[in-house]
C-alpha cells in the first residue's frame, strides 16, 4: 500500500508517484488530503505490509514519439475517359443538273429521279 512515513525511512525509488504505475495501482492520493506534507518531514511511500518495499532503481520513462495522424488525402473523384470529338462527315450537296437526264427504262435505273 501507500503510507505516510518519515522521509528518511522511504527509499527514493519507493516515493509515491516516482513511478507512473503507482497511480494505476493505488489511484491518485493527495498528500494535502491526508495531511502528509513534506515540510513536516513526512512523505507518501509505497510499502508492502507496512514495511518499505525493496529498493529498485527508478525507471526513467522513455519518451514516446508524438502521435501524428496520417495525412489527409483528398477523395479520389473518378474522371470520365476523354472521348474524341464526333467525326462529322462533310455534307455533299446533290450534283447540280446542268444537262437533261438520259431517258432509260425505269426498270434499268437503280435510282429514279422525279
Amino acid at each position: 500500500g501507500v503510507e505516510c512515513i518519515d522521509m528518511s525511512n522511504c527509499p527514493i525509488s519507493n516515493i509515491y508517484g516516482i513511478d507512473q504505475s503507482h497511480f494505476t495501482t493505488y489511484g491518485v492520493i493527495s498528500p494535502t488530503d491526508i495531511n502528509c506534507l513534506a515540510d513536516s518531514g513526512k512523505i507518501l511511500c509505497v510499502t508492502r505490509g507496512g514495511a518499505s518495499a525493496p529498493t529498485t532503481p527508478p525507471t526513467t520513462p522513455r519518451p514516446q514519439p508524438p502521435i501524428v495522424p496520417p495525412p489527409v488525402r483528398p477523395p479520389v473523384v473518378p474522371t470520365p475517359p476523354i472521348s474524341p470529338p464526333p467525326v462529322r462527315l462533310p455534307v455533299v450537296p446533290p450534283p447540280s443538273v446542268s444537262a437533261p437526264l438520259p431517258c432509260t427504262l425505269a426498270r434499268r435505273c437503280s435510282v429514279v429521279y422525279g
